[in-house]
């Protein structure tokens, strides 16, 4: 077995197979980010239902300021987030930024129907 490693198409294969591993590695990370992500909006949500929306704000800013990293700012999940966000700072009395926030929220959507499509994933966000 130690000779077939100084042949190309071993070389080749090892390649192929330490690229495969990278990428199999790379999609574990992503997929652990994306938990970590579901569970700060979910605690985020969970503190807007149990009366702490100033604690629900802080954590809703971090979700969004990950998904916008991953994600990029014209993602569904980052306009949900930044919906709950704006509920959130109703909530707490800051009605500018609550308004702010579900002005772009709105602004993204060009139908209702799209729009009742995202309000009901962000319920669950």
């Amino acid at each position: 077995a130690f000779a077939d490693l100084d042949t190309a198409d071993d070389t080749t294969t090892d390649d192929t197979t330490t690229d495969k591993n990278n990428k199999k590695r790379r999609q574990q990370v992503v997929s652990i980010e994306a938990t970590i992500i579901d569970t700060l909006s979910l605690m985020s949500r969970l503190h807007f239902a149990h009366g702490d929306p100033a604690k629900s704000v802080e954590l809703g800013r971090e979700t969004l300021r990950i998904r916008r990293s991953l994600l990029g700012d014209d993602h569904l999940s980052v306009h949900c987030t930044l919906y709950n966000i704006g509920l959130a700072l109703q909530r707490v009395g800051d009605a500018e930024e609550s308004l702010r926030h579900c002005a772009y929220f709105a602004s993204k959507f060009t139908s209702a129907a799209a729009a009742a499509a995202c309000v009901d994933t962000a319920r669950l966000s």
